[in-house]
């Protein structure tokens, strides 16, 4: 069955074509597994999920310029899971096999466009990856395909019917609604909030690069891991609950202070992604809703803390309200200067991506960190939170910063955060 495209497939589709060998939009999920896993069992835990949701049955073809979607049948849809057995005992996750098999590219016009390899080690260790391609998935998505995966896979292990049901979150139910609501006086609105947003603030980040900016970007680049230390992270929290916000108020604020001080720019717009589902009937989708739109900073002004932080609160709230208007749309509708050299608008990223835990019977499961290459930005960071520390990392473009620049700048951003947090007590 052939079904239109959302625009933010439409986003990702036009990225491929243009860099069919980048896997900055391949997702990984990569979990060091304890005790033996039954692959045939995970197997038949992730049919269930692929013949439930559409999206995930899901390749991609284009006609001139028109661009569809071909869902496949359920019934003749199904997955391997690749089992590897290794003469090896397992230290790390940088390994040729594991990094092969999360940044192998995906041919969009061919199914499937997720891969589960199970890799099995000689001292009763495995690692169990998932690849997806950002374009039939999101964070939210992965979050309801853990949970069912964890219910399934036991489900099975126990001989209990498994309920695979029919999906209330069909993805071609949310393109039939984005295709109408665009045309809506609430989408209008949106738009108009956006225009207003954007109105003389299209001009390019210039951080201090150590590389000239080439004419087309390459999507090649690097990620470095950092955490900041247990007192720093309470510091983070204090503040953060003292002035009503999440650590994501303060973590965001303290990223625009850096690019401000690197740039001297008054200005910061960086793009965050925006989960996109406010409404009921899209809490339940699996596919790639998000919708990633920039958060406008001031500085024009010598700001304390506090009103930065309230300031970076306000302008989140906004997009909040204002998150389902398209990214492309507002590129394509609106007085915005395009060019192969750098992304439109934003240049750099921020978000928050927790860990998702599986919950295996007769195994345990641990989050793994991995080695990434490619870059969707030019510099883009990423957090997650556990009891004691900030964990994230820096994804910058290698045709524009060393690896040495970026460290520096992760040593500039904790001094950031900890003036930051100072400055308020």
């Amino acid at each position: 069955m052939l079904s239109p495209l959302s625009t933010i497939q439409k986003q990702f589709y036009i990225n491929n074509m243009m860099y069919p060998k980048d896997t900055s939009y391949n997702i990984p999920l990569v979990y060091k597994v304890n005790g033996t896993l039954n692959p045939l069992i995970l197997e038949n835990a992730v049919n269930t999920i692929i013949g439930k949701y559409d999206i995930l049955r899901s390749s991609f073809k284009r006609n001139g310029k028109q661009l569809n979607r071909l869902t496949h049948d359920a019934e003749t849809s199904e997955i391997k899971v690749e089992q590897v057995l290794l003469s090896t005992d397992f230290i790390d996750t940088n390994t040729t096999e594991i990094e092969e098999a999360i940044h192998k590219p995906f041919n969009l016009e061919e199914w499937p466009l997720l891969r589960v390899k199970l890799f099995v080690y000689k001292n009763e260790v495995s690692v169990l990856t998932f690849t997806f391609h950002h374009i039939i998935i999101d964070l939210h998505s992965y979050h309801i395909f853990a949970g069912e995966l964890s219910q399934h896979y036991n489900d099975y292990i126990k001989h209990t019917p498994v309920n695979s049901g029919k999906s209330n979150g069909n993805y071609t139910n949310f393109v039939d609604w984005e295709s109408k609501w665009i045309n809506s006086n609430d989408a209008a609105k949106m738009f108009d909030f956006w225009r207003h947003q954007l109105d003389a603030r299209n001009c390019l980040l210039k951080l201090p690069t150590d590389f000239k900016r080439p004419s087309k970007q390459s999507k090649q680049g690097k990620r470095i891991y950092f955490a900041l230390d247990e007192k720093r992270t309470s510091d983070v929290k204090h503040l953060a609950k003292s002035n009503g916000v999440a650590s994501f108020s303060v973590l965001l604020a303290g990223y625009a202070l850096l690019c401000h001080q690197l740039s001297g720019q008054e200005l910061i717009v960086i793009g965050v992604p925006l989960s996109n589902r406010r409404l009921a009937n899209n809490k339940s989708i699996i596919g790639p809703l998000i919708n990633i739109l920039p958060i406008v900073i001031d500085f024009s002004s010598s700001k304390k803390s506090r009103v930065l932080i309230r300031d970076v609160r306000m302008a989140l709230l906004k997009a909040h309200r204002n998150q389902e208007m398209p990214f492309l749309h507002l590129v394509n509708h609106l007085d915005i200067k395009k060019s192969f050299a750098y992304n439109p608008v934003f240049q750099v990223g921020f978000a928050n991506e927790p860990r998702i835990a599986l919950s295996f019977s007769g195994v345990s499961t641990e989050p793994l960190i991995i080695e990434r290459k490619g870059a969707q930005l030019d510099l883009f960071y990423t957090f997650w939170e556990d009891d004691k520390k900030i964990h994230g990392y820096l994804e910058y473009s290698s045709d524009l910063f060393t690896e040495a620049t970026i460290i520096k700048w992760i040593v500039k951003f904790k001094n950031v955060v900890k003036s930051l947090c100072e400055n308020h007590c």
